[in-house]
């Protein structure tokens, strides 16, 4: 998974972050942010920021290339 892409519905939390960091993977796109100002959540960014790992929310764009996987 090193290098990969992870897409996901809720933005991880801390403990999901841990295990995304230790997998590899190098960028998360998620969906909903709805805990955003959560303890978790604001641990989750900063883990991902110490260790260059990109996120950002699905736009419009993110989900056309989507549907290329699923077609």
């Amino acid at each position: 998974m090193e290098g990969s892409k992870l897409y996901t519905s809720l933005f991880p939390c801390n403990e999901c972050a841990k295990e995304i960091i230790q997998t590899g993977i190098k960028e998360v796109i998620y969906d909903c942010d709805k805990y955003a100002n959560t303890d978790e959540v604001i641990a989750s960014k900063l883990m991902f920021d110490k260790c260059n790992i990109k996120y950002r929310e699905i736009t419009n764009e993110v989900r056309k290339e989507i549907k290329k996987f699923i077609l």
